[in-house]
């Protein structure tokens, strides 16, 4: 009695006392009693049982006479020879049905099965105990069983094995190397008929792939398996419903293949190809007919059917050549037109050039229209259509070079044109920067004068003397005054700026420096919300920068004292950091602590079930919640895989 320490101590007790102790062993050995009810004193152990439902309790007995005599009727029947082998038994078979579940062969008790833990686990060298290895926890212990019992079924109808191996993540490795790898390892299928599928899912990439063994790629091709991917596991996965999904998958391909013995699939497939090889062998001989009749009529209509094509590619060269004369010209006549309509739009200066251009336009046209196009099409003339395109080509180009330079002396004159509202702008900048270096002067700082009157008057007149040409139409001469404006009133307004900077800055200090105790009181707070984690060394230390320098923060010179204060807080932030810093780490440790514990109890637990779970394989670095399938299985059958299937994501 191994859950008992003080077990001897009860054989003297009343009955009372022996029913409940004997409920308990019952239900510790179903999984049911939590490890710390197990470990702990007698009183809560027995408060343990008292707090159960009865119809839980009787439950708990049928599941224990169920898995003892191994009754093959239905659980209906079972019952009532269960209920009149124990009399204390006073539930309804309702009542305890909702309890019952079935795990292959091994029927269980409403149980909540551990979250198994795969820490240090190979990815690459794990040893299966069961058709699904779910290393990347996608499927709930308590439903491993139905996938596994799926599949168990299916393999004894047909020898067809499936294996399901999930993970974290492909550690940056394909997923089809990946799966290849582990199907060659693990050998899925039954050697010799190869007849295996490997299903990969991969958590974090968000990868899936169905991997087929050589015996397999005939049944279930590489477009079946990429379209079982996409239509039925990523609508599921997309929704992170993973056990729908895998379920659905497993259906889905059983539906593709078949409940049919694969050993029958393969003579199926072999009288098939028989056949498709008769009926090609003959189509063959029909065809070889065909050819020979088709080649007497190419030796007598051959010339013919020759001599056509000819003419035909004749008229076609001639007709497009025509056309594309025809289309030059038009393109000509409108790039004349376009170029009349610059020269008029501009005033008379700017219009130099339209003249040249247009006569070269004329030559062009006049060089078009002395193509003749009743000659013979040769191979030479194809030659001239090249030249005619190259015509076209170089008349474009011209054409926008000149419209490229009408647009940007448009824009010039619309800048001459814009000039007062300029100036008036530059005027308001450059007295915000005159108001500046004022107000940093009187706060007893200096800096470069922005202008003096001097120089505005200067630019103003260059302003006036652009507006004037303008007005009597000297383009050319207005625009180069327009520049000589912009090159001094850029001058101006730099210097400016940096006045204008310099007073943000004085007064941005100013302000930090008058709130500077509220500052810095604000800093030892945050620091003392760490001083847990703190020395009382360090905090006199930086209290005694503080006490010596804070009163130092007195005067005007606003710059100087603003360096002050950030040397301050620079020291408080300082041993701030480091407290906060062993606050972290010690988290951290605690945090480790944690989950060392709750790997530990998981060991302990795992342990447990695997001493009372008798057809679990112990030759593993972990366990599997679901290896009691129905098919006792004893692991994959050495098949072998070429490299087919398909791979997909989510």
């Amino acid at each position: 009695m191994r859950y008992i320490s003080n077990y001897s101590e009860f054989e003297q007790t009343n009955e009372g006392l022996k029913t409940w102790l004997s409920t308990f062993l019952l239900m510790a050995n179903l999984g049911l009693v939590p490890l710390n009810v197990k470990s702990a004193n007698a009183q809560t152990k027995r408060d343990f049982v008292e707090s159960q439902p009865q119809d839980k309790v009787d439950a708990a007995k049928f599941i224990s006479f169920l898995n003892t005599y191994g009754f093959r009727k239905s659980l209906d029947q079972v019952w009532e020879e269960f209920k009149q082998s124990d009399p204390s038994v006073t539930s309804s078979f309702e009542q305890v049905q909702k309890y019952i579940n079935q795990d292959g062969k091994v029927y269980r008790i409403d149980q909540k099965y551990k979250v198994q833990d795969f820490a240090g686990v190979d990815m690459n060298k794990f040893t299966p105990e069961n058709w699904m290895t779910d290393m990347g926890s996608f499927i709930p212990d308590s439903l491993e069983p139905r996938i596994n019992n799926f599949i168990s079924d299916y393999e004894q109808k047909t020898s067809i094995e499936i294996g399901i191996v999930t993970v974290n993540n492909l550690d940056g490795n394909d997923i089809f190397d990946y799966s290849q790898d582990q199907f060659e390892r693990l050998g899925v299928g039954k050697k010799g008929a190869d007849n295996g599928i490997l299903i990969v899912f991969s958590m974090e990439d968000r990868k899936s792939r169905i991997h087929t063994g050589r015996g397999m790629e005939e049944f279930l091709t590489d477009a079946q398996c990429r379209r079982l991917l996409d239509n039925v596991v990523k609508p599921y996965f997309k929704k992170e419903e993973y056990f729908d999904g895998t379920m659905a998958l497993l259906q889905s391909i059983r539906e593709e293949l078949g409940d049919e013995a694969f050993e029958n699939k393969v003579e199926w497939m072999k009288e098939k190809k028989a056949k498709d090889e008769k009926e090609f062998q003959q189509r063959m001989g029909n065809f070889t007919d065909f050819l020979f009749t088709a080649f007497m009529a190419l030796i007598v209509l051959g010339p013919i059917a020759y001599g056509i094509y000819r003419l035909r590619r004749y008229l076609n060269d001639k007709e497009e050549a025509r056309k594309i004369k025809e289309k030059l010209l038009k393109d000509i006549d409108t790039y004349l037109a376009q170029s009349k309509s610059l020269k008029s739009s501009l005033p008379k200066e700017t219009g130099t050039g339209s003249e040249q251009l247009e006569g070269y336009l004329s030559k062009l046209k006049e060089q078009i229209e002395g193509i003749d196009l009743e000659r013979k099409i040769t191979n030479t003339d194809e030659q001239y259509r090249k030249v005619l395109k190259d015509f076209n080509s170089l008349a474009v180009s011209q054409i926008k070079i000149y419209e490229d330079r009408k647009s940007k002396l448009l824009s010039k004159i619309e800048d001459v044109k814009k000039i007062d509202d300029i100036t008036s702008n530059t005027y308001s900048q450059i007295n915000r920067a005159i108001s500046a270096y004022q107000s940093v002067k009187d706060f007893g700082y200096s800096t470069s004068k922005p202008s003096d009157i001097t120089e505005l008057e200067k630019a103003a007149k260059i302003a006036t003397d652009a507006k004037s040409l303008l007005d009597a139409n000297k383009i050319d001469q207005a625009i180069r005054k327009y520049d000589e404006y912009q090159s001094t009133t850029t001058a101006i307004v730099s210097t400016g700026a940096a006045a204008i900077a310099m007073l943000s800055s004085i007064k941005s200090a100013k302000s930090r420096v008058e709130k500077a105790n509220d500052i810095v009181d604000d800093a030892i707070s945050n620091m003392d919300r760490y001083s847990k984690w703190g020395r009382q060394s360090e905090r006199d230390n930086v209290m005694g920068i503080v006490s010596k320098m804070l009163p130092t923060i007195s005067g005007t010179d606003f710059l100087g004292l603003e360096k002050k204060l950030t040397s301050i807080l620079d020291a408080i932030e300082g041993v701030t950091r480091k407290w906060k810093g062993r606050k972290e780490d010690e988290e951290q440790e605690e945090r480790r602590k944690r989950e060392e514990d709750r790997r530990r109890r998981r060991e302990e637990e795992e342990e447990e079930d695997r001493r009372r779970r008798s057809s679990y394989s112990s030759s593993s670095s972990y366990s599997s919640s679901s290896s009691d399938s129905g098919s006792s299985w004893g692991g994959f059958g050495g098949g072998d895989s070429g490299g087919g299937g398909a791979s997909s994501g989510w």
